[in-house]
């Protein structure tokens, strides 16, 4: 794995340095928030997706805003966080959040062959229907895009 750290984190006690937690985090958690520029305004989708080799994978209809946000520009912000919960405290500015996440940076590269495209998809499948070779029927893998981001940068923060 890659050590890929923003150095511009404030709070550097909050960090997480262990490139195996951020990957463990990255593994098990279902869903990926990643914001997109379409055409001025930002634009943010949740979806789920699949950690390998330094890169995220998605798939996607082929058509949609998405997906044009992306051709236009593929630079991404993506998101990725644990279940939290609220601290409680007896005063007011005390209280706080229990939490792990992952902000990064990444470019976006939309995957062209059948070979890549049944990568991805069996990484998606294997994350979250455990194991097995999967066979992608020819017409459905021609009607679904593919999504691989290659990470440029990324920061974990964990607090409480």
């Amino acid at each position: 794995m890659l050590l890929y750290f923003d150095t511009t984190m404030r709070r550097k006690e909050k960090e997480i340095s262990s490139t195996f937690e951020l990957a463990a985090i990255l593994d098990t958690e279902p869903v990926m928030r990643i914001a997109l520029i379409d055409g001025l305004v930002p634009y943010i989708v949740p979806l789920h997706f699949a950690y390998f080799d330094d890169a995220l994978f998605f798939h996607s209809a082929p058509e949609g805003r998405k997906i044009n946000a992306l051709r236009q520009n593929p630079g991404i912000c993506f998101e990725v966080g644990t279940e939290s919960s609220i601290v409680t405290a007896e005063t007011a500015c005390g209280f706080g959040t229990r939490y792990k996440s992952i902000i990064g940076y990444g470019t976006a590269h939309i995957l062209l062959s059948r070979a890549d495209k049944e990568h991805a998809l069996s990484l998606l499948m294997n994350k979250y229907a455990s194991g097995g070779l999967w066979v992608f029927p020819e017409d459905k893998l021609e009607k679904t895009c593919c999504i691989r981001i290659d990470i440029e940068t990324m920061t974990g923060k964990q607090s409480g």
